[in-house]
């Protein structure tokens, strides 16, 4: 934030620029609560002085003291003073001097830039030719400014100084391993409600909760200023907010929950909001939490609004970010949980625990190491995206409530899952990438109801130890567009497993990449003792690349009901490139070396295979139990007709369209394919001599049976056949 000023002074006559002028920014100081005369002052609760800190009184340097000893209402000074009710005393930090005052203390670092890294020393500015001045600052604390003209106090400005209550904790006595010799008595339940808390540079022991009462701020250093909670005994303690306390923040300051010597059932912050609502965690940093790092639970009817943000969680022994029952509208942004769950399963991020909890973003964060879930959530219109997890001993994220969406994350090196979805409606999981995880990429399960309208969409998920996306039961689901690249499982498999249903499928536009080598691209199964039923699953234009390992591009086992396997294109297998049963309906598939069919029939279906050998018209028709071939316009050009000039021995036509170049010959010789209904066969000949036309051993090309007929060099002839024996020129 910029904080800009002017300085006007008045000669005598008229009010002029103050140039030249000093303006020393301080921490607050205190308003006196009643006159006194002696070694204390009194003052209104939440001041802002410290032991250690120098002040003057007002304007009069004459009144300069330091501060020997505090309370929230008063302070003891070093030598007599005498005060009057109302009177500002004027914090001087740390100042130098020993019977008057250098204005020379710390105050708060003020800055010449944006950036907030070239400061100003003494934290003092001066004001320029026209009296004006100006400075950065990080905006998280109030500021008192005093003028001064040389060394000489002229006038001050207190920073909204009577809307807030500001109160100083100073640093501990420490021995010398940096551990705190003593608690300060009584601080953790004396906090100001509506008011501001500045924990100051140094270790502040907590031997009890730290209760945050309505409206009030706690904020410190960053990890210069520690809260170090006792938990010997087990006394169950940490940062709780008042019985129904609301517009509450906590902000850059470090949590040592002493994890380590105790477990604990309370959170190193743990906030049941009652009938409280709008909450903040800023920039905290909490180790060793002996529960979860930050846990709110929310209630019914209430709307929560909670943030945490920029905040980092370190060996938590449950979650690191939980939010519990209730709670909703909630951010939890930007922040890196690390190694958590280590005593109680659950998740690095907690994003609701029951159905309850709704209206939850989270995004941005890191969860890395920890020996659960990484992201979990059960709650409802949760939004999870934008998140990096690595290394989590189970699933990497885990969705277990209805109308989620997880999108543009980063799931790597998970022990489970990792991305899994599980049991509820209206699920996207789309644009992530999952690699290298201990089982699937991303799975779609039924756990405990079926799971439905799941869209899985965009992924790349590769390397994974089992599938790619694994649809393992589930009803209107769509699976489209994802990159499955070398895992060791199916790239896409759809179950239906153990008494399960999948049905209303499709996958559509996938690329996939060498699958395992006994397994398939992609796979629609029903599996278990008793196995699921497959139904209504359509496969629909995808590229199934084999690598020259993976054994079928496509394959379906028990397909049940209507399963559709259309304008796919697969290549590059080990095994056959289509690998299906009775009742799949198959059509105009591109691939490289066929299909296996291992039952019949498959009616009404139709594949192209590119090479164009071992008979091959281009397409085929599984019909009355049986494959045989169909010309499709399917052009060979270049044909040299055969010199044998025998039927037997003739060149054989595989094409729709088929162009003799060379007929060295008189009647050198072509043989026609099998009869199929329907067929047609065209011939160019654009060889120098009459070609022979003979027909498929035992067909009539019109002239009766095994009876040959001629064409003309330059001329062209389309035979058509009506049966199975039969052609006409058409």
């Amino acid at each position: 934030m910029v904080r800009e000023g002017r300085v006007f002074i008045n000669p005598g006559t008229r009010p002029a620029y103050g140039v030249g002028f000093r303006v020393a920014v301080r921490k607050p100081g205190g308003r006196v609560a009643s006159a006194s005369s002696g070694l204390t002052i009194n003052l209104d609760p939440g001041h802002g002085l410290a032991v250690g800190d120098k002040f003057i009184v007002g304007l009069d340097d004459l009144r300069y003291r330091t501060v020997t000893a505090n309370s929230d209402t008063s302070v003891d000074v070093n030598s007599a003073v005498s005060v009057a009710r109302d009177e500002y005393v004027i914090n001087l930090g740390t100042d130098s001097g020993a019977t008057s005052p250098n204005y020379d203390g710390s105050g708060l670092r003020i800055f010449q830039d944006m950036g907030l890294e070239d400061a100003y020393a003494d934290s003092t500015v001066m004001t320029d030719s026209t009296g004006r001045y100006r400075y950065f600052h990080d905006g998280t604390q109030s500021m008192w400014e005093l003028v001064l003209s040389g060394n000489t106090p002229v006038a001050y400005y207190l920073d909204v100084y009577d809307a807030l209550a500001l109160r100083q904790l100073s640093s501990l006595a420490t021995d010398g391993t940096g551990t705190p010799s003593d608690p300060w008595t009584g601080w953790e339940s004396s906090l100001p409600a509506n008011g501001f808390v500045v924990i100051g540079i140094g270790h502040h022991k907590a031997t009890s909760n730290v209760t945050v009462p309505a409206g009030c701020t706690v904020m410190g250093y960053g990890n210069g200023s520690r809260v170090i909670f006792d938990q010997t005994g087990a006394p169950s303690i940490g940062f709780v907010n008042a019985a129904n306390a609301g517009d509450i923040t906590l902000c850059d300051f470090y949590i040592d929950h002493d994890g380590g010597t105790a477990a604990s059932t309370n959170a190193a912050i743990q906030f049941a909001t009652g009938t409280g609502q709008s909450y903040r965690f800023d920039g905290l940093h909490i180790v060793d939490a002996a529960h979860s790092g930050i846990r709110i639970v929310g209630s019914a009817g209430v709307t929560t609004n909670v943030k945490v943000r920029g905040c980092s969680v370190i060996g938590a022994q449950r979650h690191g970010v939980e939010f519990s029952s209730d709670v909703t509208v909630g951010q939890i942004i930007g922040n890196y949980c690390e190694a958590t769950n280590s005593v109680t399963l659950g998740a690095g991020i907690y994003a609701g625990s029951i159905a309850s909890a709704a209206d939850i973003v989270v995004t941005g964060n890191v969860v890395k190491g920890g020996f659960d879930n990484g992201i979990r959530s059960a709650g409802t219109d949760v939004s999870i995206s934008g998140n990096t997890v690595i290394g989590c001993a189970n699933d990497g994220i885990r969705l277990a409530g209805p109308r989620q969406s997880c999108s543009g994350n980063t799931v790597r090196g998970s022990g489970g899952q990792g991305i899994k979805a599980e049991d509820y409606a209206s699920i996207t999981v789309s644009g992530n990438t999952c690699t290298g995880n201990a089982e699937n990429g991303v799975q779609v399960r039924f756990s405990g109801s079926q799971p439905s309208h799941i869209a899985v969409a965009g992924n790349v998920c590769s390397n994974n130890t089992l599938a790619g996306v694994h649809i393992r039961a589930g009803e209107d689901v769509v699976v489209c567009g994802n990159q499955c690249d070398n895992n060791a499982g199916n790239n896409i498999w759809i179950e239906a497993p153990d008494s399960q249903t999948v049905t209303r499928v499709q996958v559509a536009g996938n690329h996939c990449y060498k699958s395992g080598s006994t397994l398939n691209d992609i796979l629609v199964s029903a599996t278990g003792g008793v196995p699921g039923t497959v139904g209504y699953v359509s496969i629909v234009g995808n590229f199934c690349d084999g690598g020259g390992t993976g054994n079928h591009g496509v394959g379906v086992l028990n397909a049940g009901t209507r399963v559709n396997v259309i304008d796919n294109f697969c290549q590059n297998h080990a095994g056959t490139e289509l690998s299906l049963v009775a009742g799949v309906y198959l059509r105009q598939n591109g691939t490289g070396t066929g299909v296996s069919a291992t039952s019949a029939p498959i009616k009404g279906s139709m594949w192209f295979q590119s090479d164009g050998t071992a008979d091959n018209m281009g397409a085929q028709v599984f019909d009355n139990g049986a494959w045989r071939d169909t010309q499709s316009q399917i052009v060979t050009a270049g044909i040299t007709a055969s010199t044998t000039q025998t039927q037997a021995g003739g060149t054989a036509l595989k094409r729709g369209i088929n162009e003799v170049s060379v007929c060295a010959n008189a009647n050198d010789t072509v043989t026609l394919p099998t009869a199929v209904a329907g067929v047609s066969v065209t011939i160019i000949n654009n060889g120098a001599q009459t070609l022979r036309i003979y027909p498929f051993l035992g067909d009539n090309l019109g002239t009766g049976l095994d009876t040959l007929t001629t064409l003309a060099a330059g001329s062209n002839v389309t035979f058509t056949a009506f049966n199975t024996v039969n052609w006409e020129i058409t």
